[in-house]
């Protein structure tokens, strides 16, 4: 259609140029005045084939003006479907990328992370999905040191101090495990998660006052299972007593 359009406006444009050569352009005809003054305007000499020429430049622009406007929609077009195109690029390499974390391959994780580029993906994501891989092959070390270049990232923020509660927990080091939950806890309020961390954490050390000062919290919240808090107490209170009575009997 554009090709068309174009062949025509050069046609056009030809014989407008061709008609307004032969037969010269439209004169304006004046006429001097007897006295002194300007010249007065009378009218336009025009012959037919000037006129046809005039005729023929008119439809050469009106066809001009609508190629320009057929190849401005059809950049646009091609503008949507390149989009188009990368977005669905996009999450097919997303999906291969989740599949490879489900499968804990994080050859092919940092492949795919290096194909689709700092363009299409966020850093903070890239580092979060080599966490996920590092954390399937069971490389926690490697998980910890991406969630913790995650930190710097305040839209990755949650996910980075999660990520290092629940890996410094499974590694035993609960005072790393409480110092990333109270980290989340402090930003977000709504942070249950880092409750549970907590708790565990100084159930595990043995360390029932602490352990009993976060069921305090936890009650406080309203989120929690009154009954499960108030058997857990009891529990802790019990411990606790033991604690104490070996203590005084040391002594």
């Amino acid at each position: 259609m554009i090709r068309y359009l174009n062949i025509v406006t050069i046609l056009l444009s030809v014989l407008s140029a061709t008609f307004l050569i032969l037969d010269g352009f439209p004169k304006l005809i004046f006429q001097m005045p007897v006295n002194e003054g300007p010249p007065v305007f009378q009218y336009i000499s025009i012959s037919p084939e000037a006129a046809t020429g005039i005729f023929f430049a008119g439809f050469a622009f009106l066809a001009l003006l609508f190629s320009i406007i057929l190849n401005i929609r059809k950049l646009l077009l091609n503008s949507q479907r390149l989009e188009s195109l990368d977005k669905g690029n996009q999450i097919n390499s997303f999906r291969a990328m989740l599949v490879a974390v489900a499968e804990g391959n994080i050859i092919t994780v940092r492949k795919n992370t290096k194909k689709s580029g700092s363009a299409l993906m966020p850093e903070g994501l890239t580092y979060f999905i080599n966490a996920k891989s590092a954390e399937a092959c069971g490389d926690s070390e490697e998980a910890i040191s991406h969630y913790k270049a995650m930190l710097s990232d305040r839209d990755y923020l949650a996910m980075a101090q999660r990520g290092l509660a629940e890996q410094f927990f499974a590694t035993s080091d609960y005072s790393g495990a409480v110092k990333y939950s109270k980290d989340a806890i402090n930003k977000n309020k709504k942070s249950y998660w880092a409750y549970h961390i907590i708790f565990q954490s100084h159930v595990l050390e043995a360390d029932w006052s602490k352990a009993l000062e976060t069921l305090t919290e936890v009650e406080l919240s309203k989120h929690f299972d009154l009954k499960a808090i108030y058997r857990y107490r009891a529990a802790l209170l019990s411990a606790e007593t033991v604690r104490l009575s070996k203590l005084n009997q040391v002594d």
